[in-house]
C-alpha cells in the first residue's frame, strides 16, 4: 500500500493493530507503532487507545502504560483496555487501582469496565470491592443493559464461595441463559456441592434451556463428587446421543474420571480404550481410579503403557502412582516408578511429589531414604515435615520425631493438627508424658481438642503412659466418644492388668451404640490372656465375629494361640494355627516355640521351628498387647 504511494490513515493503523492482537505479534505491533509516530498520529485518541489495547493484550503491560500515560485525553475505552490487560495477565490489584484512578478522573465506567473489574475482584479475592461494584451496577441500572454483567456477577460470587449470593443474583437475572446456568453449576462443582450442581442441571432443562458442552462437563464432575453412577450413565447416554464424546476431548476425559470414581473400573477402562486420542488428562484419570482402588500392579502397568504411547507423565501422574503404593505392602513393586520420579527431578521440582515420596519411604520404614529425599527438597512445607515426623513416630523413633518437629518450628514453619498428632504419637512411643502434657496445653489453646483424631490420640498417649485418671478425664470431655477413644482407654487399663475394667468398658461401649472394631477385639483378647480367662476368650473370639461381623485377623489368631499355649493346650493352639484362613507368620511360630519351651514339647517344637525358618521375616508383625 505504502509502496504504491497511498498514505495510511487512522483506520488503517487501527486494523493493523487489531491483526497484531489476534496473532499476538508484538514485534509487528512495535513496527506499526513506529509508523504511527512517523506519520505524527501518535496523539490521536483512537489510535492511542488501540495501541494500549494491543500492548495490553500481547502482555506488554509496561509499554501499554507508557502509551496510556502519554495520551492527552483518556476515555472509558482506553481506561478499560488497560484494566482488561492487567486482568488478563493476572494482576488484579493493578487492574482495580486503575479502576479507582478512572473514577477519580471523572470517567464513567461502561459495561465492559464493570465486567473486567468484577473479574479482577474474583481473581484477587477482593470481596468488599466486589460488593461495592455490585451495588453501583444495580443502582445505575447496568444489569438491564448487558446480560453478561449478571453472568459475571454470578460467576464471581460462585468462584469466591459466596454461593447463596450467586444464587440470589442468578434468580434475579432478567434472562437466565445457558451461560448463567453454567456459571452457577460450575460454582457448585468447584466447592464440592455435586448435589446442587445436578439439581441445577435438572432445573435448567425443565425451564427449556438447552445444555451445552460446559453444562455436561460440570454435571459429570457433579456425578463424580456424589459418586452417582446412575446419573453419570444418564449423562453419558445424553452426550453420546449428541455426538460429543469423541468430538470434545474434555468431555471424554471427564467421563473416564467419572467412571473411575463412581463405577466399576472396567467401565472407565472400556471408555478409555475407545478414545481415539488418549491425552495426559485421560491417562491421569484412569491411573487415579486404579490408585484409589489400591490396584498398584495395574498402576505400574498403566505407567508402562503410557510411556510406550509417548505420553510423558507429569506430577499429577506420579502423585497418583505413588499414592497407590503408600498404603500397601507392595513397596518393592514400585521401585521403577520411584526411580523415574527421581530421574525426572520431580521430587525436587514439585513439593507435592517430594512430600509424597517422603511419606511413602517413611511409612514403609525406609527412614534413611525418607530423610535423604526430605533434605533434597528446596522448599519444605508443613506436609513434608509431618510426613517425615510421622515415619519416625510410627517406627519407634519418637525422640527423632520430636527433635524434627522442634527444628520445623525453629525454621518458621507453623505446626498444624497433623503435627500435633505426630508429636503425641511420639510421646506415646517413648513415654514422654511431660512433653505430652505441653502439647495437650497447646492443642487446647488452639481449640483443636474438638478434632476427633486429636482427642483420641491424647487419650491414647495418657493411657500408654499409665496416667489413666487423666486419660479418663480427656475421654469424658470428648465431644464424640468413638470406637478409637474407647479402645485406647480399654488398652490402657488392659496394660495395667485391670481386665475387669476392660470388660466393663466394653459392655458400656456396646450399650452406648458404638460398635467394636478389629483392634477392640485384640484388646479384649489380650485382657483375657493376662487374666488367663480361657473360656471367656473363646466366647469373645466367636461372639465379636458373629455379632459384629468383624473378620478375624492374624493378630486375633495370634492372641488365641498365645492363650492356648500359656494354658498348656498346645494341641488346640496348633489346631488353630492349621485352621487359620491365612499363612501363619513368624510371630505365630515364635509363640508356639515359646509354649513348647514352657512344657517341654520337643515334637511340636521341631515342627514350629521348621515352619519359622520357612517364614518370610519381612512379613513379621508384632502382636499388639499379646
Amino acid at each position: 500500500m505504502q509502496l504504491e504511494g497511498i498514505r495510511p490513515n487512522t483506520l488503517t493503523f487501527i486494523y493493523c493493530l487489531r491483526c497484531c492482537c489476534k496473532v499476538n505479534d508484538i514485534n509487528s505491533g512495535d513496527k506499526v507503532h513506529v509508523d504511527i509516530a512517523r506519520h505524527s498520529l501518535h496523539k490521536d485518541l483512537y489510535l492511542g487507545t488501540a495501541l494500549v489495547d494491543m500492548y495490553a493484550k500481547c502482555g506488554a503491560l509496561d509499554k501499554a502504560v507508557q502509551v496510556f500515560d502519554m495520551l492527552e485525553a483518556r476515555n472509558v475505552v482506553s481506561w478499560t483496555a488497560l484494566i482488561s490487560g492487567f486482568v488478563e495477565q493476572g494482576n488484579s490489584e493493578r487492574a482495580l487501582d486503575y479502576y479507582e484512578c478512572m473514577l477519580l478522573e471523572g470517567v464513567v465506567p461502561n459495561c465492559v469496565t464493570f465486567i473486567c473489574s468484577l473479574k479482577a475482584c474474583c481473581s484477587g479475592g477482593a470481596i468488599d470491592k466486589a460488593l461495592e461494584l455490585h451495588s453501583y451496577i444495580e443502582r445505575e441500572g447496568f444489569l438491564r443493559q448487558d446480560p453478561m454483567i449478571g453472568v459475571t456477577l454470578v460467576d464471581m460470587y460462585a468462584k469466591c464461595g459466596l454461593l447463596a449470593k450467586a444464587q440470589h443474583v442468578f434468580h434475579n437475572l432478567p434472562c437466565q441463559n445457558v451461560i448463567s446456568w453454567n456459571a452457577l453449576i460450575t460454582g457448585y462443582v468447584e466447592h464440592g456441592y455435586g448435589d446442587r450442581a445436578l439439581h441445577c442441571y435438572e432445573q435448567m432443562q425443565h425451564k427449556g434451556v438447552t445444555p451445552d458442552s460446559v453444562t455436561f462437563l460440570c454435571s459429570l464432575k457433579g456425578c463424580s463428587i456424589m459418586r452417582s453412577l446412575a446419573k453419570g450413565q444418564e449423562l453419558h447416554f445424553e452426550v453420546e446421543r449428541r455426538g460429543l464424546v469423541y468430538k470434545d476431548i474434555a468431555i471424554a476425559n471427564t467421563l473416564v474420571d467419572m467412571y473411575a470414581k463412581c463405577g466399576p473400573l472396567f467401565m472407565a477402562q472400556q471408555l478409555f480404550d475407545k478414545l481415539p486420542d488418549k491425552n495426559l488428562v485421560a491417562w491421569n484419570s484412569l491411573i487415579a481410579g486404579y490408585a484409589e482402588n489400591g490396584s498398584s500392579e495395574k498402576v505400574v502397568e498403566l505407567f508402562k503403557q503410557m510411556q510406550e504411547a509417548n505420553i510423558c507423565p507429569d506430577s499429577v501422574s506420579y502423585l497418583c502412582g505413588l499414592k497407590a503404593f503408600c498404603n500397601t505392602d507392595q513397596f518393592t513393586s514400585c521401585r521403577d516408578l520411584l526411580d523415574q520420579v527421581l530421574k525426572d527431578g520431580l521430587s525436587v521440582n514439585d513439593i507435592y511429589v517430594g512430600s509424597t515420596l517422603v511419606s511413602m519411604y517413611a511409612k514403609h520404614g525406609d527412614l534413611v531414604r525418607a530423610q535423604e529425599v526430605f533434605d533434597g527438597l528446596p522448599v519444605r512445607d508443613v506436609v513434608a515435615w509431618n510426613a517425615l515426623a510421622a515415619g519416625y513416630a510410627e517406627h519407634g523413633c519418637g525422640e527423632d520425631a520430636l527433635q524434627l518437629l522442634e527444628k520445623m518450628e525453629s525454621q518458621g514453619v507453623s505446626p498444624n493438627a497433623v503435627t500435633y498428632l505426630c508429636s503425641l504419637k511420639a510421646c506415646s512411643s517413648m513415654g514422654a508424658v511431660d512433653k505430652g502434657r505441653d502439647i495437650h496445653v497447646e492443642v487446647e489453646r488452639r481449640g483443636l481438642l474438638e478434632k476427633e483424631l486429636i482427642g483420641n490420640t491424647l487419650v491414647n498417649m495418657y493411657a500408654k503412659c499409665g496416667l489413666l485418671t487423666i486419660a479418663h478425664q480427656v475421654f469424658c470431655n470428648l465431644k464424640f466418644q468413638n470406637v478409637v477413644s474407647w479402645t485406647a482407654l480399654m488398652a490402657g487399663y488392659g496394660q495395667r492388668g485391670e481386665s475387669n475394667v476392660v470388660f466393663r468398658m466394653f459392655l458400656d461401649m456396646v450399650e452406648s451404640g458404638v460398635k467394636p472394631n478389629p483392634v477392640t477385639l485384640v484388646v479384649i483378647l489380650s485382657a483375657c490372656n493376662r487374666a488367663c480367662l480361657f473360656t471367656e476368650s473363646q466366647n469373645y473370639f466367636e461372639m465379636i465375629s458373629k455379632d459384629y461381623g468383624i473378620p478375624h485377623t492374624i493378630k486375633h489368631h495370634a492372641c488365641m494361640v498365645d492363650l492356648f499355649g500359656r494354658s498348656g493346650h498346645l494341641d488346640n493352639a496348633l489346631s488353630l494355627v492349621n485352621k487359620m484362613p491365612f499363612s501363619p507368620n513368624l510371630v505365630v511360630w515364635h509363640i508356639i516355640l515359646g509354649a513348647c519351651k514352657g512344657i517341654g514339647s520337643i515334637g511340636i517344637g521341631k515342627h514350629a521351628f521348621n515352619h519359622a525358618l520357612q517364614s518370610d521375616e519381612n512379613d513379621c508383625t508384632s502382636v499388639a498387647s499379646c
